[in-house]
């Protein structure tokens, strides 16, 4: 017999003849598959990233070509579950499903939180180890794990600090943030509604930082956050304001007095006239709506003028106590004028009060902007106008003249009747305008009359300050008494 082979990758062997030579190509072909890329082991499945919900089911898979003979094992992180179709982790929520010739897959039933984690498949070739893994996240919806306090309730003193802890456990881990009831702004913390994270610390409390506070879990997994809630209370002394401490009543009128009061534990309030408690009476009614509490006084007389006070008092202060004055004198005057003026050198004022009697004179001060005293205060530099101006329906207009073109004035008014002079009004702030603009005319209607008034002589205007600068009209009045006094000392 003679063999002969040639080439590394080709075999060409002469034996024999006939069928003997062709069953000798045969094995040698088979024997040259062996090792070849058809014939390696291969894991065909791919790695996975799965997420599912608890109690759901899920398949790991693990096929594998060309496994012979080779060992299929499973592990989750760094313990085995399987070898084979051989169950090491007893568990009975994992099943082995195991395909022979073709490898192994993976069955967990009612998932649980602590199925999360990395699992392994792994063949051993040779030796040599081949695998993938699949990360299993198993979707667990969030939950509140613990409060403080734990009964969702604290009581503080006003000026205290609290700390309000919300732990929350779900997968995947859920944020956490807190609210207030019907999403109130947090104070001290720009007005926002909603503040991250487990814990809230709140400093020196306030009434108004008494409530609800939620504290919300939410993750994705569940259509709604989760939430508990944690009232706080806050003790404080009473807090008593008036919304109108000033009152002007007419002889025969019926008039209402209110003060706010807002103290918890809750205060008794008593309404004195000066010193004396007043008692519910004919002309006298009391009532109280909320935190509201009113004094009605029926056909006031002027014996019925002077100081009242509204007062309350709880286990934490006594006698905490907002003042009105009922009079005779006007009401405050407010003004109602345009802010930008249409005149360079003047500027028409318009108030309105209430008098039951005659209106006598009102006193107008006014001064430039950037001459205005701190805190309010009038500034030295101040102009004072006493004018009588008759008015309809109690509204009252005034022109100032002699102002500086598109210069910012401060003004505020009072008035007098018989009883005396009003409080002063508000500051108000308006602008002359700019001398290069045209001034549109000032149309009123046919049925109003124009009110008239008149300064009160001998004093006119008073100032406590010459300006260093003269208005336009200023300006013309003294050239024209130059002129005059000349011409007469000339003759």
């Amino acid at each position: 017999m003679r063999v002969f082979c040639q080439s590394i990758d080709k075999y060409f062997c002469e034996f024999g003849r006939g069928a003997s030579l062709v069953l000798l190509i045969l094995f040698l072909t088979k024997v040259e598959g062996i090792g070849s890329e058809d014939s390696k082991i291969k894991i065909l499945s791919q790695p996975k990233k799965l997420s599912k919900p608890m109690n759901t089911n899920v398949t790991l898979p693990c096929s594998v070509l060309n496994l012979d003979d080779s060992v299929v094992t499973w592990k989750k992180d760094d313990q085995v579950i399987s070898a084979n179709n051989f169950k090491v982790l007893q568990n009975s929520r994992i099943q082995i499903l195991e395909k022979p010739g073709n490898g192994v897959d993976l069955f967990i039933t009612n998932l649980e939180m602590e199925d999360t984690g990395l699992y392994k498949c792994t063949v051993n070739v040779n030796k040599q180890d081949i695998s993938i893994v699949h990360t299993l996240l198993v979707e667990v919806p969030p939950f509140i794990q613990s409060l403080n306090p734990a009964n969702g309730s604290i009581t503080v003193r006003k000026g205290s600090r609290v700390r309000l802890q919300c732990k929350a456990g779900g997968q995947p881990s859920p944020a956490v943030y807190w609210n207030r009831q019907h999403n109130q702004p947090f104070h001290r913390h720009d007005g926002v509604a909603s503040i991250k994270g487990e814990e809230l610390e709140l400093r020196n409390l306030t009434r108004e930082m008494a409530g609800t506070y939620i504290c919300y879990a939410d993750n994705g997994v569940s259509q709604n956050p989760v939430w508990q809630a944690i009232n706080i209370n806050i003790l404080y002394p009473p807090e008593v304001n008036g919304e109108r401490t000033w009152i002007h009543a007419g002889k025969g009128t019926d008039i209402s007095l209110a003060c706010t009061v807002y103290a918890n534990p809750p205060a008794k309030v008593f309404w004195y006239k000066r010193t004396m408690k007043l008692l519910e009476g004919e002309r006298i009614h009391m009532k109280t709506i909320g935190d509201t509490h009113k004094l009605s006084l029926v056909r006031v007389k002027e014996e019925d003028y002077g100081d009242y006070f509204c007062k309350a008092s709880n286990q934490l202060e006594e006698d905490v106590q907002v003042k009105f004055f009922v009079t005779g004198r006007p009401s405050t005057p407010e003004l109602s004028s345009e802010q930008e003026g249409l005149d360079s050198y003047s500027h028409e004022l318009t108030w309105q009060l209430n008098s039951h009697y005659s209106i006598l004179s009102h006193e107008i001060v006014y001064w430039e902007s950037d001459k205005a005293g701190t805190a309010g205060e009038v500034p030295r530099q101040s102009h004072t106008r006493r004018v009588v101006t008759d008015g309809i329906d109690g509204k009252y207009q005034y022109t100032i003249k002699g102002l500086f073109n598109n210069t910012f004035y401060d003004a505020k008014v009072r008035s007098q009747n018989m009883y005396g002079w009003s409080p002063f009004s508000p500051v108000f702030t308006f602008r002359t305008s700019d001398a290069g603009r045209v001034p549109q005319e000032v149309k009123y209607p046919s049925e109003t009359v124009r009110p008239v008034y008149q300064e009160i002589d001998p004093e006119p205007v008073t100032s406590s300050y010459t300006h260093s600068r003269q208005s336009v009209p200023n300006i013309f009045m003294a050239v024209t008494s130059i002129l005059r006094l000349l011409h007469s000392t000339s003759v």
